[in-house]
C-alpha cells in the first residue's frame, strides 16, 4: 500500500493529466484506489496510437501486477489505457513482455498482448472499477500465464569432418581381352511338355436367406405403427428452445460475477447475494451487487449444492 505522502504527490500530476477528461474527479479517485493497492503500477500521460493511425494522449497505468502460479508469485507487466470518458467506457489493457519474454496467446490474451476479459466486456460503472478489474486480472493470469520465457539458443555442435579415402597400393590384375566369359547354354525345351491349365476358381453357393418361408405360405406384412407411437417420438421444437434458454439462464446464475469463469461458492452477508466463487470472495471483501460498493458487507458464507 502506498504511503499518504506518495499519494499526495501523485494528485498534482493526475490533475494536470486529466484536464481534458470529462469526469476528472471520478477518474482520479478510481486511479488512486487502484494504485494504492497495486503499488507496482505508476500513472503516466503518454501517446496512444489507435488502429486507424490517429494519435492521442491518454492517462495510462504502467508497471506490474502480482499473480500466483503453482505457488510462486510472478510480476506480470501490463499497460492500462484510460479513455477520456472513463469510467463510463472500459479501459484497454495490454500485457507488455520484456525482451526475454514472449506472449502466450490464450483465452483472454491475443497474440498482440491485448487482454479481453468478460469483466471488460460487461463493464458498467459504478459496479465496475479499476481495482476490481486488476483483481480479476491477477486471478486469471494465475490460471493461465499470459507470457513465458523465450528459449535460449543452444550451442550447436560442429559437424564431423571425415578424411577422404586414400588409394591402396594393391595391384589390379590385368584384363585379358582374348578371354571372354562363356555364355551359359539356354535350358532345353521339351516340346512334349505343355503348360498345365490353372484350376477353375471354386464356386460358392448363393447366399441363402434366413428362415425361408415354407412352400405355399406367404409371410405376413409387418403391422403398421400407430399414430400415437409416432407422435411420442416427436418433440416440440419450441419446448427445446425454452429448455435451452432455461439452461443458459441457470449457467449464468451459477457463474461467478467477478471473474466470470468459475462457479459461485460464497454468499455475502447480510445481503445474501450469491455472486462470487471461493477465490474471488476471499479477495473481494465487499458485495459487488450492493449499492455503494457493498459498504455494509460483513463477511461471506460458503454455500454447498446438494446432489
Amino acid at each position: 500500500m502506498r504511503s499518504s505522502q506518495s499519494m499526495s504527490s501523485m494528485e498534482p500530476f493526475l490533475n494536470s493529466s486529466l484536464r481534458k477528461y470529462k469526469h476528472l474527479d471520478i477518474t482520479k479517485s478510481d486511479v488512486l484506489d487502484a494504485t494504492n493497492e497495486f503499488t507496482g503500477l505508476i500513472p503516466k500521460y503518454e501517446d496512444y496510437v489507435f488502429t486507424d493511425g490517429s494519435n492521442f494522449k491518454l492517462l495510462q497505468l504502467v508497471g506490474t501486477i502480482p499473480t500466483t502460479y503453482n505457488g510462486i508469485v510472478y510480476n506480470i507487466p501490463i499497460r492500462v489505457c484510460l479513455m477520456d470518458t472513463h469510467p463510463y467506457i472500459a479501459p484497454m489493457v495490454y500485457v507488455t513482455p520484456s525482451s526475454n519474454m514472449q506472449i502466450n496467446p490464450g483465452r483472454y490474451v491475443d497474440q498482440n498482448g491485448k487482454v479481453d476479459l468478460p469483466y471488460l466486456k460487461e463493464w458498467n460503472y459504478p459496479t465496475s472499477d479499476l481495482f476490481g478489474m486488476l483483481q480479476v486480472l491477477s486471478i486469471v493470469f494465475g490460471e493461465q500465464p499470459p507470457m513465458y520465457a523465450r528459449p535460449t539458443a543452444t550451442n550447436q555442435t560442429s559437424p564431423r569432418v571425415y578424411s577422404r579415402p586414400q588409394p591402396t597400393n594393391q595391384s589390379i590384375p590385368p584384363v585379358n581381352a582374348r578371354t571372354q566369359p562363356s555364355k551359359l547354354p539356354p535350358p532345353p525345351v521339351n516340346a512334349r511338355t505343355q503348360p498345365t491349365k490353372l484350376p477353375a476358381p471354386p464356386r460358392y453357393p448363393a447366399e441363402r436367406t434366413q428362415n425361408p418361408p415354407a412352400e405355399g405360405r406367404r409371410q405376413a406384412p409387418p403391422a403398421p405403427r400407430s399414430i400415437s407411437d409416432i407422435e411420442d417420438q416427436t418433440t416440440d421444437s419450441s419446448t427445446i428452445d425454452e429448455e435451452v434458454d432455461e439452461i443458459q439462464k441457470l449457467q449464468g446464475l451459477l457463474r461467478c460475477k467477478i471473474c466470470k469463469v468459475r462457479r459461485v461458492a460464497l454468499a455475502y452477508l447480510p445481503c445474501g447475494h450469491c455472486v462470487a466463487c471461493e477465490e474471488c470472495g476471499s479477495k473481494v471483501h465487499s458485495c459487488p451487487k450492493c449499492p455503494d460498493n457493498g459498504v455494509n458487507t460483513r463477511g461471506t458464507i460458503k454455500i454447498l449444492f446438494a446432489p
